[in-house]
């Protein structure tokens, strides 16, 4: 409270002939306002959210050059750095009582494998090579397998993390990971068990019969051609939206964009309609699923 000014406002109009004749504003109370602290956080130096899906470029075509499974670092590479959490400031009423402010809250030091807090206690480095990630809120720093090219010199890769080729796998040969695989060039003559996911940004042609490929999660390819392939994961959809429809447009006058494209199917097909209009809506706009299977219990 400004005791001052009440005082000067007084004395100002103590005369009743100086009265004012208009209301007059005067400051005589002031609070301060709190000031809400503001929570620590994570800045974040990689690509917390990996893309996986494949995009249409501009003439309708997939890009297959935008897809990765990896977010590559290098042992010394600055993962994570933490920004405190800013303190909280209280403010004051008219009457001078205090108003707390909320206070910022520090988030829990990142728990995880593959990497190391540097003595500012705010840096988190890589201290392997390899690839990173966030697995159920803890970072992970996994030991990367990265070749340039494969041939029948190498014969037999077994690597229990993620594998990275980033030209052209030329067998015969035998690759097994206990992640995933990304291949940056063209497969041929392969034998393939992987644990992960499977994506191959130019294709696989595997002319002898013998030559399986067993992948446990998804299968993303331009093309197949030749191939023994068990997928637990997705793969018709793949080859649906990688290899038929840019086929397709390619070779007949089309409008690729995805407000002219639809997908449709009866039965089964209607399942894989539903399917892909859900999973792939940034392909297909609407979806015509007839008929399709859809059990709401057991044998109903």
């Amino acid at each position: 409270i400004d005791n001052k000014a009440i005082e000067d406002f007084a004395l100002k109009y103590s005369d009743e002939s100086k009265y004012p004749t208009e209301a007059v504003n005067v400051l005589v109370a002031k609070g301060k306002a709190p000031k809400d602290g503001k929570d620590g956080y994570y800045e974040w130096k990689f690509q917390v959210v990996r893309k996986s899906i494949p995009t249409l470029k501009e003439d309708g075509s997939i890009d297959f050059e935008k897809i990765g499974c990896f977010n590559d670092v290098t042992k010394g590479q600055e993962l994570a750095v933490y920004h405190f959490a800013k303190e909280a400031i209280d403010g004051i009423d008219v009457y001078g009582k205090k108003i707390h402010a909320k206070a910022g809250r520090e988030k829990e030091v990142l728990m995880g494998t593959g990497f190391e807090l540097l003595p500012d206690f705010c840096t988190y480095v890589a201290t392997v090579d390899g690839s990173v990630c966030l697995k159920n809120g803890k970072l992970v720093v996994e030991h990367m397998l990265i070749k340039e090219n494969v041939d029948r010199t190498d014969s037999k890769i077994i690597f229990k993390g993620d594998v990275y080729i980033k030209g052209n796998i030329e067998g015969p040969v035998y690759i097994e990971t206990g992640g995933h695989l990304i291949v940056d060039g063209f497969v041929k003559n392969a034998r393939i068990n992987c644990s992960g996911d499977l994506i191959l940004k130019s294709g696989i042609n595997n002319v002898a019969e013998e030559k399986s490929i067993y992948v446990k999660g998804r299968v993303i390819s331009r093309f197949f051609e030749y191939v023994n392939l068990k997928a637990k994961g997705n793969v018709y959809m793949n080859w649906l939206v990688n290899t038929l429809k840019p086929f397709v447009d390619s070779n007949y006058r089309t409008l690729t964009d995805r407000k002219n494209t639809i997908i449709a199917g009866s039965s089964m097909g209607g399942l894989i309609a539903l399917y892909g209009v859900t999973v792939y809506n940034h392909i297909f706009q609407r979806g015509a699923c007839l008929s399709p299977s859809l059990w709401v219990a057991p044998g109903k």
